[in-house]
């Protein structure tokens, strides 16, 4: 029975996981979830006999300690014939061993799908279409922004391609989930990426961010003290900032950090924008989608932090689109 359902099971994920790779809208991918249909049963990387499967690993990692001492005990006496229950348990190791692993493994390619379709699943509701984490995808991306220098391949998570339509400007952009590690622990940044053409060499950062390679240029300040106290201005050269930092772009910067939290913003030599932030809400909210209750996939789920995030870079290309006609705003090099 269990062996059954081990196979059922297995071939139910397999099916999905190709819905999932095919999928390219929304529909599709509520689609791919048809073989859960089928099965008798609910898929539950946390169902007990996956739990129990964990335990079963301590328990033989105890029982190795325990052979190895009573070996060495033997040893010791000068007595090399092992005991009835030695043998047994060098007879059922291996088959119990591995019947921990498959089961073990089976738990964690749940959780993995779960994630994935929960990722895609949001990039989709959003009208944004996922991207493989190629090599050379992560290439471009690392030539168009060298906070992304020194990151291996497999620390981007997810990529996705977009496009905004504004009453004024249009853009296509891109989303990045990308982690750094650092003392055993992985830090998330959530960042959104497209040509914005309308400024360079500057930055506006509330945090300092993890791993990456983060400009070092001579600060500005504007006149506002609730900007100064919560941001910090950089630029190459005081023009650019003087023209990027009007007032009312100051003050909806001051807003924006009611409204996500630690938003960093940086913007090339060249004018491509980096938007980044470790407000998981941007991009990976809380899952609440599961293939124990696939009904939960169906739903729509908006990105409401990304949709503010847009917004406000429409708001910045439509303050400046006109630099060179706009009068300089009272500031201080700091």
């Amino acid at each position: 029975m269990f062996f059954k359902r081990f196979l059922l099971e297995g071939n139910a994920l397999k099916a999905i996981r190709q819905g999932l790779d095919e999928a390219k809208d929304s529909q599709a991918l509520v689609a791919a979830l048809a073989p859960l249909k089928a099965l008798p049963f609910s898929i539950d990387p946390d169902r007990p006999l996956y739990k129990f499967a964990r335990f079963m690993w301590a328990v033989v990692v105890l029982g190795a300690i325990v052979e190895l001492y009573c070996y060495l005990m033997l040893w010791s006496q000068h007595s090399h014939h092992p005991s009835w229950w030695s043998w047994l348990l060098v007879l059922a190791a291996p088959a119990l061993v591995a019947g921990i692993y498959f089961y073990q493994a089976r738990s964690e390619k749940i959780r993995r799908l779960e994630e994935d379709l929960w990722n895609t699943k949001l990039l989709l509701d959003n009208d944004i279409t996922p991207q493989p984490c190629s090599k050379d995808a992560i290439t471009a991306l690392k030539g168009r922004f060298p906070y992304f220098y020194g990151s291996d391949n497999d620390t981007f998570i997810s990529l996705g391609q977009g496009h905004y339509q504004g009453s004024q400007h249009s853009f296509d952009y891109q989303v990045i989930i990308h982690r750094w590690k650092s003392d055993k622990h992985f830090y998330y940044c959530y960042a959104l990426a497209l040509p914005f053409g309308l400024a360079k060499s500057l930055t506006l950062t509330t945090f300092t961010p993890s791993g990456g390679k983060w400009p070092s240029y001579d600060r500005w300040q504007p006149a506002s003290q609730a900007f100064n106290a919560k941001i910090k201005a950089t630029c190459k050269e005081e023009l650019d900032a003087a023209r990027f930092l009007k007032p009312m772009v100051v003050e909806r910067w001051v807003k924006l950090l009611d409204e996500i939290k630690d938003p960093n913003l940086l913007i090339e030599d060249n004018g491509d924008l980096l938007f980044l932030t470790s407000d998981k809400g941007l991009l990976a909210p809380e899952r609440q989608g599961s293939l124990k209750d696939p009904a939960s996939l169906a739903s729509h789920y908006p990105l409401e932090k990304l949709a503010i995030t847009l917004d406000l870079v429409h708001f910045l290309m439509v303050h400046n689109d006109n630099n060179f006609d706009t009068p300089l705003p009272q500031a201080s090099q700091g």
